[in-house]
């Protein structure tokens, strides 16, 4: 996936031998210098005539959320029902402020459509008063304008050979054009969605992948329910043609249809977070790394991220590489608030860790193993802390920053032993009004958790969702949603 350079050097074109006989030589190491700084210069201005887009913060107004249906393809046989119920709890709680667009397997959407009856008649509230729902039949059907609604009308299941559930990495990234760019390059494609090309978290688990199993969600007497299934190649082909496939979904509008932008890099949305005012916040580990980006510079990513996100300020943290499947995204470790303030997540027993200098962890962490991923991760959460504490954002303010602890991983973990849960509460969801907060069981946690959302957060409405096998996947609700921007002036 290299970058093409148009109009290629004179330079670039001299022989060794023509070289030779040059008067005044050129050593081989300058040309080389010379080659790679017009190339530069060319990318530059050619990236200077594209049209540019920025990436919203999350909080902005959405018309609708993305949401996947989760597939045996995808998920062990012990954790499929559990997590279809989290996924479809997830879209009852954001169906009461907006539209949700529930993409699902052909084979499936009859399960899914019972599964969201069932689900939405013991829902605490399966008629939700939200005035603040928009109005756009691009997104939501006629009946939509009233102020009171069911909620499975507001829960649309679309067929899609989807298989992973984490949409926030296999979906489409919606921005919106740039105010620089030039008004005849948009006239008719006014919405707009990335593609950054899913890769399986930089080509994991794709190894020796076998051939396609001509049944494979038959289940098997003799199988382990705890194991995870192996991707075929036609699971792999289309998880990656996923993010395509809804840009697709979309019904035109008298606004054109969604534009997919191809990307000249690879990442996944969980690895990015924004402010919406110009600064990002990544991990290094999870997208310059030569598994998603080989050959690939910081300043090239930073180039096409300022393109296609409106990027002005960079603030990279190391991460760990291999230290989860994500490569330590982002979205689990710290998110924006709104500009100028974040919440970090604080790994379990942190303190406990500061005043300890034995090898006497929490009861949680029982092995040598699970103690040492347990001291990486609170080693990439100090460096997380040590950078804000340095950092400005692109406005050069100071950041705010505010800290949520995570659960006891025993609430989450329960009868099995699947390593590190990813059981983080800043992995949370904005939506219309509201934030959606994952809870675990920990009631200690889950309270302080709620409570700090309600002190940062005091002009929306805070719902909770209750997981434990989504975080036993690897993920949490933040993972599991894509958000679609309203357009602005509509």
């Amino acid at each position: 996936m290299g970058i093409r350079f148009l109009n290629p050097s004179r330079v670039g074109r001299l022989s060794k031998a023509t070289l030779s006989k040059s008067k005044y030589p050129f050593h081989a190491s300058c040309l080389h210098h010379h080659q790679q700084r017009q190339q530069q210069q060319q990318q530059q201005q050619q990236q200077q005539q594209e049209p540019k887009y920025y990436l919203p913060h999350e909080s902005t107004p959405h018309a609708a959320t993305i949401l996947g249906f989760p597939s045996r393809q995808s998920v062990s046989k012990a954790l499929h029902a559990g997590t279809c119920r989290e996924i479809v709890d997830l879209a009852a709680t954001i169906a009461g402020f907006e539209p949700v667009r529930l993409y699902t397997r052909p084979e499936d959407i009859v399960s899914a459509r019972e599964l969201v009856k069932q689900r939405i008649h013991h829902h605490p509230a399966s008629k939700i008063k939200n005035p603040s729902l928009r109005q756009d039949s691009q997104y939501q059907n006629a009946n939509a304008t009233t102020t009171t609604y069911d909620l499975a009308s507001q829960i649309h299941i679309l067929p899609c050979p989807t298989n992973h559930c984490w949409v926030r990495d296999t979906g489409p990234v919606f921005v919106r054009p740039a105010a620089s760019t030039s008004p005849s390059t948009t006239s008719s494609h006014r919405r707009f969605a990335i593609d950054f090309s899913f890769c399986e978290w930089g080509n994991k688990h794709t190894d020796n992948v076998p051939d396609p199993n001509p049944n494979p969600t038959k289940d098997d007497a003799d199988a382990d329910p705890n194991a995870w299934p192996i991707p075929s190649p036609t699971t792999l082909a289309e998880n990656t043609g996923f993010a395509a496939r809804v840009i697709a979904s979309f019904p035109a509008s008298s606004t054109g249809p969604i534009s997919r932008i191809p990307s000249r890099i690879r990442l996944e949305g969980g690895g990015i977070e924004v402010d919406g005012q110009g600064t990002f916040l990544a991990t290094e580990s999870s997208i310059l790394c030569a598994e998603r980006n080989p050959g690939v510079t910081k300043e090239a990513a930073e180039r096409e991220l300022s393109r296609l996100l409106g990027i002005r300020k960079f603030i990279w943290f190391p991460g760990r590489k291999g230290l989860d499947v994500t490569d330590a995204h982002v979205d689990a470790l710290v998110r924006v608030v709104r500009p100028g303030v974040v919440v970090v997540s604080r790994p379990y027993g942190y303190s406990h860790h500061l005043t300890t200098s034995t090898s006497s962890p929490p009861a949680a962490a029982t092995d040598a193993a699970t103690a040492r991923t347990r001291s990486e991760w609170m080693a990439v959460y100090e460096e997380i802390q040590s950078i804000l504490a340095r950092e400005t954002d692109a406005h050069g303010r100071r950041f705010e920053v505010h800290e949520i602890e995570e659960p006891d991983p025993q609430y989450v973990k329960r009868d099995v032993d699947e390593g590190h849960p990813a059981a983080s509460y800043v992995n949370f969801y904005f939506v219309n009004g509201a934030v959606v907060v994952p809870v675990f069981g920990d009631p200690g946690a889950d309270e302080r958790a709620v409570l700090t959302m309600r002190r940062l957060l005091p002009e929306r409405e805070v719902r909770t969702v209750r997981v434990n096998c989504l975080p036993r996947m690897g993920g949490v609700l933040h993972c599991v949603t894509q958000q679609v921007p309203v357009l602005e002036g509509l």
